[in-house]
C-alpha cells in the first residue's frame, strides 16, 4: 500500500514539471487572466496536463500561486525567442496585463485570455 502512493505520488511529480519555464520581475500589479500579480518575484513555467491544453502556473516565493488556461498563438517576430519574452498591454484602469508569453528557445507564444 505505502509502496503504490509513493509510486502514484511520483507519477504525479514528474507529470507536473514545467518543461518550459522563467523568471520574471514585476515593479507593479500586473493583470493575469481575472486575477493579479502584485509586484514582486515570479516563476512561470507551463505545465503538461493529460488533455494537451496548455496551462501556465505561475509561483512567487513567498508562496503566491496561479494557474491559467492559455491559448497556443502564432509565432512572434518569426523567430526563436533567446531570452523569455513577456508582452504585456494597458487595460482602459491603467492597469497592465500579461497578454503572452514566449519561451527561450521557442517561436510560439502563449496567449493569456483576458477574463474578467
Amino acid at each position: 500500500m505505502i509502496r503504490t502512493l509513493l509510486v502514484i505520488a511520483f507519477s504525479l511529480a514528474v507529470f507536473a514539471q514545467a518543461p518550459e519555464q522563467a523568471k520574471f520581475h514585476i515593479d507593479a500589479p500586473v493583470r493575469v487572466g481575472s486575477s493579479t500579480l502584485q509586484a514582486g518575484d515570479y516563476a512561470v513555467g507551463r505545465m503538461n496536463t493529460a488533455s494537451g491544453i496548455p496551462v501556465l502556473s505561475f509561483q512567487s516565493p513567498n508562496g503566491t500561486a496561479l494557474m491559467i488556461v492559455v491559448d497556443r498563438g502564432e509565432p512572434i517576430h518569426g523567430d526563436y525567442a533567446t531570452a523569455p519574452r513577456f508582452i504585456f498591454d494597458s487595460e482602459a484602469d491603467g492597469v497592465r496585463r500579461l497578454t503572452g508569453i514566449q519561451f527561450a528557445g521557442n517561436a510560439q507564444a502563449y496567449l493569456v485570455p483576458a477574463q474578467k
